[in-house]
């Protein structure tokens, strides 16, 4: 069976991004600065204009928009398809952005996150590199990757809502709908807030705003272990494996059994946090990966050098370590997203460590709290248009409680259900609503998947 290694990407709760595409050339000197904004292959595909508005004080939001397949849109419908730390202009096709079909039928509208106009410091790099390094030796990072001069811009609800406002102002219409994916209901449902007779269409959503950074972390961490252990319940039998173990016992026994292993490509052994990265990415769709992944564990260290290489791999995507092992400016994005929106961040020692690297980093960095608060109450102003909600009971990556939280804030919603073991993007969930509420068309939704 093949494995899922790059899983459908702007899946990028807890995984920043699944493309790496951001990387390549000659590394920089050690007074270069990393010039995070350059690369805009999404605007040179046709049918995409690509333009900027400038806010306040100067700064600048860079914006994209996708014609609709045909003749004139239905109007424009504005996307938010994961997060935090994603750029979606280094897509180089539109097929690699995970819209459905449905959608097609819109002008759709991409922002670009802010900290993508930011230049990277030569040493702030090189603390993303140590922070890796640790997390893959199991151990939570001591060096800081967002603070003082290696912080970087990221979206609140204030300046989220004030760019949406600045571009539908200088394209001369309102939204007419709102997608928010994963992390991405966040700046959907603050964009919502500010066009209440747009429809609002959230699938797989994080936690609303008002919940501590230490409860997100650990309903998090209970999501992942309780997928691996259904998982492996539902396997070890028919793969020949100690039905006595759960999944979260053998993969935590295979991290104390990895010995410190070379592998090609890489400039340091893999470490046990190594293995603990590489169940998390594993589990974005558990589904497709499940069988690998048991077989591959349990028989650790006697494998083969192409599931070394795997196991590297997975650890490497959910840490943006790509070109020469460097991890990519997406993940100091993603740790100043992830610690700019929630408060009250604390190290658990239960958590897997690439969570208690997360927590330890928004206590260091002394964020502003919850960036997102402003978005409540959601009933202010009153929304006249339908909210839909989309929620996988068997989510490996977010609670599907959360979903229900959103469902009874935000007015005139409707809750759907479906079962998927995996983080769903939003073409498959549309697919497996078939209606997505009615908002979307089902008869261009495609064809659902089947939990297995």
């Amino acid at each position: 069976m093949a494995l899922i290694l790059a899983v459908v990407g702007l899946l990028a709760i807890f995984a920043p991004n699944w493309q790496s595409t951001d990387t390549g050339g000659p590394a920089p000197t050690a007074s270069a600065e990393v010039r995070t904004g350059s690369d805009k292959r999404l605007c040179s595909i046709e049918h995409i204009r690509c333009g900027s508005v400038e806010l306040g004080g100067g700064s600048i939001t860079e914006y994209a928009i996708l014609a609709a397949a045909s003749g004139p849109g239905r109007g424009l419908v504005l996307v938010e398809l994961g997060g935090p730390g994603v750029d979606l202009f280094t897509r180089s096709g539109i097929d690699s952005l995970g819209l459905p079909a449905a959608i097609a039928g819109y002008d759709v509208l991409l922002l670009r996150e802010p900290w993508t106009r930011r230049d990277r410091p030569q040493d702030c790099l090189g603390r993303l590199n140590q922070f890796g390094a640790e997390v893959s030796a199991g151990r939570p990072a001591a060096v800081a990757v967002d603070e003082g001069r290696c912080k970087v811009p990221v979206w609140t609800s204030s300046s989220y809502q004030a760019a949406v406002k600045a571009i539908t102002s200088a394209e001369g219409r309102p939204l007419v709908g709102v997608v928010g994916q994963s992390f991405g209901a966040l700046p959907a449902v603050a964009a919502a807030r500010t066009m209440p007779d747009a429809w609002l269409l959230l699938n797989a959503p994080i936690a609303p705003p008002g919940q501590t950074g230490r409860a997100l972390l650990k309903q998090r961490a209970d999501v992942l272990t309780e997928s691996l252990d259904r998982s492996y319940a539902d396997e070890c039998r028919a793969l020949g494996l100690d039905c006595r173990l759960t999944g979260s016992q053998v993969v935590s026994n295979a991290a104390a059994r990895v010995g410190g292993r070379m592998i090609g490509g890489r400039t340091r052994p893999m470490g046990a946090g190594d293995v603990d990265l590489a169940a998390i990415a594993a589990a974005y769709d558990l589904d497709a990966n499940q069988r690998w992944l048991w077989r591959t564990l349990t028989a650790l260290p006697a494998l083969d050098d192409r599931d070394w290489a795997t196991i590297g791999r997975l650890a490497d995507q959910l840490l943006q370590r790509f070109d020469s092992q460097k991890i990519s400016p997406k993940l100091g994005a993603y740790v100043a997203g992830m610690c700019a929106s929630y408060d009250h961040w604390a190290p658990d020692s239960g958590l897997p460590v690439f969570f208690r690297a997360l927590a330890g980093q928004c206590q260091i960095a002394g964020r502003a709290t919850d960036g997102w608060s402003a978005i409540l109450p959601v009933t202010a102003p009153q929304r006249r248009a339908p909210t839909c909600v989309l929620v996988n009971d068997h989510d490996t990556v977010v609670a599907p409680g959360w979903a229900e939280q959103w469902g009874e804030m935000l007015p005139r919603s409707t809750v759907r259900h479906y079962r998927y073991r995996g983080h769903v993007p939003l073409v498959q969930a549309v697919a497996m609503t078939r209606t997505a509420c009615g908002i979307l068309d089902a008869r261009q939704a495609g064809t659902p998947n089947k939990i297995k």
